[in-house]
């Protein structure tokens, strides 16, 4: 007792074992503990680890330690989608791995994990549904996916002998996900690449979509990845094997739609700075080559879409992938004109955001406020109360008018505009001037939404207090527009 009482390690060892005596005392009246030990006995499995001659084993412990990948709802929710399906689960397992690394272009997936097909035949719009004549794995009757057995590359595993030779690049435990596209050949000058959701949010996108292609209600319940597993309980635990692969190949068409027509985080070569971007998808016999656009109206107002909405649920994507499924759009002023319909119905809707987005997935309009109603809010006087979606929808509204608006402004410096995350509602002619000067008239005029400017923290703090006149020579002398 009194060297346990001295050894940390052997303390916790002691209490860990009286939780367990514990545990048996209370099952002892419940079930045979022999059978319970024989259980043991039988499942649990011992691994001994021979290490190399000069191994560093702290280092070993360490690395091992902060490289291990933690099991996420979306691994939990493919066990139980998978259980239901008996017959060509190796193919449905394929098109979950091909949609979940969200991190990297849908047809880079593909082609890693449908290693047969013959991709010097596959064009763009083949992508857009799964087909199981063309997409084939390399051994259709074998139920192991060889490239890539789970949704993390197995191939940079810590193996021991990988870790005696520091050969897995996971030394930090947060450096699973880059996003970094290695590439070059297939990718030009991209370098990297970032998903604006993740693949749990994905699902749920999905989920909504294949139950509106089933005629089917809208999911109950909140809206949040965090509650993957419980949204999707119902179908999992009711659903038939043809159900489930009726989903997965929704899921595929989902995916190929939200690499083909939304932004993705993008970093080139020349350029050290991400931006939201939509790519061109060029297939040629050597390579499937992907090169950003120019920034465009659809880029602005998803970027106005993304910023503006909820992190964990971004609503405009339900209808927009709908949509782009039915119609086999691609990124064009048709695209366009849909998002704008769906992002005014949201911003006008009289039913919460989650409701209003299902009835357009339907392809109805929500019943929306009055325009009266959006008027009487926007000539008040809120100050730092008004909602930054107006802020946003104004700059995205500038730029697509802009030969009417931004007349005079340097072209070089509208082309490198984007539209960013901004959270600060700032007063252009400030509340406290570093003169005391006052406006004229009482604070209606102060906190009106023409005096008001939705900046970064950074952006403000170069203005500050100053005159209207001084902050004006400095918005013009800048390099970039504010």
């Amino acid at each position: 007792d009194a060297d346990i009482k001295k050894d940390e390690y052997l303390h916790r060892l002691d209490e860990a074992l009286k939780v367990l005596n514990n545990q048996l005392a209370q099952l002892k009246d419940k079930l045979d503990l022999a059978a319970l030990a024989q259980y043991i006995f039988n499942h649990v499995q011992w691994v001994n680890n021979v290490m190399p001659t000069g191994m560093d084993v702290n280092k070993l412990f360490t690395t091992a330690n902060n490289s291990g990948i933690q099991l996420e709802q979306t691994d939990i929710l493919k066990a139980f989608l998978l259980k239901k399906i008996i017959t060509d689960k190796a193919r449905y397992e394929a098109i979950w791995q091909a949609c979940e690394q969200m991190d990297n272009y849908f047809e880079r997936n593909a082609k890693q994990i449908f290693v047969a097909t013959d991709w010097k035949t596959i064009q763009p719009e083949t992508l857009a549904q799964f087909d199981a004549r063309i997409f084939l794995l390399t051994d259709l009757t074998d139920d192991k996916v060889s490239p890539l057995s789970s949704g993390h590359d197995k191939t940079n595993q810590p193996t021991i002998n990988n870790l005696a030779n520091d050969k897995t690049g996971l030394a930090d435990k947060n450096d699973d996900h880059t996003g970094k596209i290695n590439t070059t050949e297939e990718y030009g000058d991209i370098v990297y690449c970032r998903s604006i959701i993740s693949f749990a949010l994905l699902l749920l996108h999905a989920y909504r979509i294949f139950l509106h292609q089933q005629g089917q209600q809208d999911i109950s319940g909140k809206f949040h990845p965090d509650r993957l597993i419980k949204t999707f309980e119902a179908f999992f635990n009711k659903a038939l094997e043809e159900e489930v692969k009726a989903f997965l190949e929704c899921l595929w068409q989902v995916r190929y739609q939200f690499d083909r027509c939304v932004v993705k985080w993008v970093k080139q070569t020349e350029d050290n700075e991400q931006h939201l971007t939509l790519t061109n998808i060029i297939f040629s016999e050597k390579a499937i080559q992907r090169t950003p656009i120019k920034a465009t109206e659809l880029s602005a107002l998803q970027s106005v879409s993304y910023f503006t909405s909820g992190h964990n649920t971004q609503y405009w994507l339900t209808p927009l992938l709908g949509w782009l499924i039915e119609q086999q759009a691609t990124p064009t002023k048709e695209t366009l004109s849909r998002l704008e319909q769906i992002d005014d119905s949201l911003s006008l809707a009289q039913l919460t955001q989650k409701e209003a987005s299902f009835v357009l997935l339907q392809g109805a309009n929500p019943t929306a406020k009055s325009i009266d109603e959006i008027i009487t809010y926007l000539i008040g006087s809120k100050g730092t109360g008004f909602e930054h979606y107006w802020f946003q929808k104004l700059e995205y509204l500038l730029l697509k008018h802009q030969e009417a608006y931004l007349k005079g402004t340097d072209p070089i410096k509208l082309e490198k505009y984007r539209i960013t995350s901004k959270n600060s509602v700032e007063h252009v002619y400030p509340q406290n001037e570093r003169y005391g000067r006052k406006l004229s008239d009482d604070r209606a005029y102060l906190d009106a939404f023409g005096n008001l400017v939705l900046l970064s923290v950074g952006q403000n703090s170069a203005y500050g207090n100053d005159d209207v006149s001084i902050k004006e020579s400095k918005f013009y002398n800048k390099p970039t527009i504010d």
